[in-house]
């Protein structure tokens, strides 16, 4: 069926051509707006609306990997240097017949690290997590744990928070 054969097409058209020029004009003239005004509120605005959300998100995304390119030779000269001082040195006497608690605990309060969790595996080992922590503390933390006291660092997990440069960690350190 032809869309110029609908009878209520037919009814508007007649009713079109009734009107006088003025009307008309100012008919085309309301057509025109409202057309113009589904578009913009169907199309543009949504879409300048998608556009300054994905700019953020752009924003957010290379702020984040600009922090972690900062933060990225801390990390791995903390390594190097609890590699250099695990195989040049050894730990002193006294944190020998220290207790892991004891000594993980005065090294958390050294670089304000909150654990949240904390489990025995015995005398040689201890499970550590929390959450929002500074990135910073924590790997300056795990240095310290195995610079000072002569532990290592058997696994860890470190997530990224909402906040930029917290993280949430999970550690198990090892005699």
């Amino acid at each position: 069926m032809n869309i110029l054969e609908n009878e209520t097409i037919i009814n508007l058209t007649d009713k079109y051509n009734q009107l006088s020029g003025r009307d008309k004009i100012l008919t085309q003239f309301l057509t025109v707006f409202v057309i113009l005004c589904i578009g913009y509120f169907a199309l543009y605005n949504p879409s300048v609306n998608a556009k300054i959300k994905a700019n953020e998100q752009l924003n957010q995304t290379q702020k984040t990997y600009r922090d972690i390119q900062k933060v990225v030779p801390q990390i791995i000269q903390a390594k190097q240097n609890a590699v250099i001082a695990q195989q040049t040195s050894r730990p002193s006497v006294n944190n020998i017949n220290k207790s892991m608690t004891a000594m993980v605990n005065d090294s958390s309060k050294k670089f304000a690290i909150i654990i949240d969790k904390s489990s025995s595996e015995g005398n040689d080992a201890i499970n550590l997590s929390g959450k929002d922590q500074i990135f910073d503390q924590l790997i300056r933390f795990m240095g310290d744990v195995n610079t000072s006291y002569g532990l290592t660092i058997e696994t860890y997990s470190i997530k990224q928070t909402d906040v930029s440069g917290k993280v949430d960690f999970n550690i198990k350190i090892k005699r």
